[in-house]
């Protein structure tokens, strides 16, 4: 049995082996963007084939497999009933379907959970205008010669030639078109390419958990009692494009007037964290106590100084705190008219005012050194 006329492949080899080669020509370019985009390509060579791909090729694709017939604008140009455009309409409509075709790529990565960057919806965009390539390939060689579309080089080059031809008014503004059309082209292009081109990033945040549960960033951990610890997560995202060792400094810092008058190494760790994934750490930190405590995340890439500080940190991040003074304990010296606090520990309870020493000659009833009388002199010392 012989199958009907719009399922067989139409005989003409010269135009079957026009859409060969022009399915081959673009599935190489369509290879060339991909490897750009994997490689990390750069330069005008990425900006032209990444602007071919976002804002030509998946329409001009989509054309071949929605209209497969070519309608010249003679009576019956099209007789076997299939879709068919006009050179320019198509042109027309492929610039079109391509930059309506950005947000839906954008859409697609983001439903399966891929990162959002230049080079995801490239390689998506290759993969689209490839399989549209193939499958309007197949459709336009089942369609009948006399209708099939091929693109029409000569046609093409009378048209770059008539723009040359006609009076001036008719030269200056198929020139200024043109301009316009190149301009708005370079600028899509480059919002879309060029970014890849600058210099990757690191981000690094603490997140923090609330009374409910859920983690927050930006916020302090409050007020931590005495001898506890605060429980802080820190994010480091990369962006570098690359996979990177990363090495975190946790430290304690104290601030006066702005500036740290001490600071202790409190815990590090490190690990390799690959192009756009995200390391999240929880871990606990024991801060000095009273106030002015500034916790720090000192973040490095490539090893830590002997003595680390913001300053030398490729990425720092920090975060507030207080210790809650012990039940029963006011402070240094609360109650003490004068008196001074113990250089090695917190004072008295001061409820001694030249009372009786213990027998250790510490002041007080706690048995802690520290100043309690009224004149400074140690507990025991009195006059």
């Amino acid at each position: 049995m012989n199958a009907p006329r719009d399922l067989e492949p139409s005989p003409g080899r010269s135009t079957d082996l026009l859409v060969i080669v022009e399915v081959a020509v673009t599935m190489v370019l369509v290879v060339l963007v991909a490897i750009g985009a994997f490689t990390g390509l750069g330069g005008p060579t990425r900006t032209l084939l990444g602007g071919a791909l976002v804002l030509f090729l998946p329409g001009y694709a989509l054309s071949t497999l929605v209209f497969p017939a070519s309608d010249d604008g003679r009576p019956g140009s099209v007789a076997s009933g299939r879709a068919g455009l006009a050179f320019l309409e198509r042109l027309a409509f492929a610039v079109g379907a391509s930059v309506a075709s950005v947000p839906v790529l954008a859409w697609a990565v983001a439903l399966l959970g891929y990162p959002f960057d230049v080079a995801t919806v490239l390689s998506a965009a290759a993969t689209a205008t490839g399989v549209l390539t193939v499958l309007g390939g197949v459709r336009r060689l089942f369609t009948p010669r006399r209708d099939r579309y091929v693109l029409p080089v000569k046609r093409a080059l009378a048209l770059a030639s008539a723009g040359t031809e006609g009076s001036v008014v008719e030269r200056a503004s198929t020139a200024a078109f043109v301009v316009a059309v190149a301009f708005a082209v370079v600028a899509v292009t480059a919002g879309l390419v060029a970014p890849i081109e600058g210099d990757g990033f690191t981000q690094a945040s603490i997140l923090v958990e609330g009374d409910d549960g859920r983690q927050f960033v930006g916020q302090s951990p409050g007020e931590v009692p005495p001898g506890g610890t605060a429980d802080l997560v820190v994010r480091v995202e990369n962006h570098e494009r690359e996979s990177t060792d990363y090495i975190v400094v946790v430290q304690l810092q104290r601030v006066v007037d702005g500036e740290v008058v001490d600071r202790a190494n409190a815990d590090r760790f490190s690990r390799t964290v690959e192009a756009g994934e995200t390391w999240e750490r929880p871990h606990e930190v024991r801060p000095f106590d009273g106030e002015n405590v500034r916790i720090a995340y000192l973040i490095y890439r490539e090893g830590v100084p002997a003595d680390p500080d913001i300053e030398s940190a490729y990425r720092a991040v920090t975060v507030w705190t207080t210790v809650a003074d012990a039940p029963g304990d006011p402070g240094p010296g609360a109650d003490d008219l004068g008196g001074t606090g113990g250089g090695d520990g917190p004072a008295g309870d001061g409820t001694d005012i030249g009372g009786p020493a213990d027998s250790d000659g510490a002041g007080g009833t706690n048995g802690i050194a520290g100043f309690d009388d009224v004149d400074g002199v140690p507990g025991g010392a009195s006059p």
